[in-house]
């Protein structure tokens, strides 16, 4: 079981936008389409789920 997460820096800010079901899940029961730093904390520590980060292309972000 992981979550899959890609970075994404929107106006000089960090987000984390889930790109398989069970992170949309939790982004869903969070009422949020991100997930935070310290939720991702929580998923990793206390509830054993492994996350892991899609590689973002750098030309992506900055045309979208």
């Amino acid at each position: 079981m992981e979550i899959v997460i890609q970075e994404k820096i929107e106006y000089g800010t960090a987000r984390y936008y889930p790109t398989n079901e069970l992170g949309k899940k939790f982004a869903s029961l969070l009422g949020k389409k991100t997930l935070t730093l310290e939720v991702l904390n929580f998923i990793i520590k206390d509830l054993g789920i492994e996350v892991n980060f899609k590689s973002t292309d750098v030309l992506d972000q900055l045309f979208n």
